[in-house]
């Protein structure tokens, strides 16, 4: 649990969908954002985007099984759910149950609840910023100036995103968001130079907030700002650092939220640290998953199931083991259907190679990759220095050569 928004909709447990894979990636070009891995955000994104769910049966060893659960499971659910019931009538209170409290959650429907909005009431900075309409959008990308960026306001993987240095392309650009928003928004927003990286905390059970960690973040130059890759951890100084966990810290009350985990993406201008994006969760990009355990030991996503679940939190998932550096770096191939991949078994050979890992095959096809969720593979290194561990991330990535039909 990371934060509450009231609803209609309640899942205790789903089982396993055997089809998960497969509608998660139809769901995903539907433009839902998913937050978890689990089989059970898929029905709830199912529902809210208004989807008939229909239940089939799977062939088995026994013949058609629809459903089948364990007795002391089943009665463990309807124990818990009953505690819950109890709960809201004021005779017992558990912490795990508590999902109404006003520092729990926020609504971001209320326009007055914007998230920039809230931002800048509380003087964090951030880039100067504009919600527009098609008619609008001319006269504000003037009045902030070139060059700007043109996204939707709730999308994620930079989706709908396009960065533009002059006023040619802006109905595209604007047309391109809007597709993107589920609400239809778009945004302008000043553009930065600077160096930028993803900054994490953790709030446990007592709302006690631990700095976890920092990584630099590398970005394509031009049209679309593609996400490169990464190293971790951050090689700036000590003092900046902890000025931008406190931004984010900031920024974390600010939203309301108190539990779980928190992180912001950044961005080190001429003029000082800015938060460029916040959100309660971890890192993506393989950082939490990957490139935190590789060079530290730690173990952030067991620290946030392990209180998400009412369980205490262990200290040891948060003590640095070893101090390495670890990198990721993306293969940008050119779009067309895959014939072959050369340079796989060279790549894994390496020194410092830890991972690759390729999310399209032989025979998928490739499109112009103009944001984050298009990226087709990665490669993961290890080294003792900061400079190592990009040098081969680097040079792995560029030893794998996709060839197209």
């Amino acid at each position: 649990r990371q934060m509450c928004i009231r609803d209609s909709i309640s899942i205790a447990h789903n089982g396993n969908l055997a089809n998960s894979l497969s509608l998660r990636h139809k769901l995903v070009d539907k433009g839902a954002i998913f937050q978890s891995t689990s089989d059970t955000e898929i029905i709830i994104q199912f529902v809210i985007s208004k989807l008939k769910i229909v239940e089939i049966p799977i062939p088995t060893y026994y013949g058609f099984e629809f459903h089948a659960i364990h007795i002391k499971y089943a009665i463990q659910v309807c124990l818990e759910t009953l505690k819950a019931k109890i709960q809201k009538l004021g005779l017992v209170y558990e912490k795990k149950f508590d999902c109404e409290s006003e520092s729990a959650y926020f609504d971001l429907s209320k326009e007055n609840r914007d998230l920039e909005t809230l931002l800048e009431k509380a003087k964090i900075p951030i880039p100067k910023w504009k919600e527009v309409k098609k008619n609008t959008i001319l006269n504000e990308a003037r009045k902030i100036g070139f060059p700007i960026i043109i996204k939707s306001s709730n999308n994620s993987g930079s989706r709908g995103s396009t960065k533009l240095f002059n006023e040619k392309g802006l109905n595209a650009a604007y047309n391109l968001a809007k597709k993107n928003s589920t609400t239809g928004k778009v945004l302008i927003e000043e553009f930065l130079e600077g160096e930028e990286q993803s900054v994490e905390i953790f709030f446990d059970e007592n709302q006690k907030c631990t700095f976890l960690n920092v990584v630099d973040r590398f970005f394509s130059d031009g049209k679309w700002s593609i996400e490169l890759g990464h190293v971790n951890p951050t090689k700036i100084r000590q003092k900046t650092e902890l000025e931008l966990f406190n931004l984010t810290k900031k920024s974390s009350y600010v939203m309301n939220v108190n539990f779980g985990v928190f992180k912001s993406d950044t961005i080190i201008t001429k003029n000082g640290p800015k938060i460029l994006e916040v959100t309660p969760r971890l890192s993506g990009g393989f950082d939490s998953q990957k490139t935190t355990p590789i060079s530290s030991g730690r173990n952030f996503i067991r620290a946030a199931i392990r209180l998400s679940i009412g369980l205490p939190v262990d200290k040891n998932d948060f003590i640095r083991k070893q101090k390495k550096f670890s990198a990721v770096w993306t293969i940008l191939p050119n779009p067309g259907k895959i014939k072959s991949v050369k340079g796989i078994k060279q790549v894994k050979r390496m020194k410092g190679i830890k991972e690759i890992i390729m999310l399209k095959n032989k025979n998928d096809k490739i499109p112009k990759i103009i944001n984050n969720a298009q990226r087709p593979a990665y490669v993961i290194s290890e080294a003792k220095t900061y400079s190592q561990a990009l040098k081969i991330a680097q040079n792995g990535a560029s030893k794998i050569k996709f060839q197209m039909e």
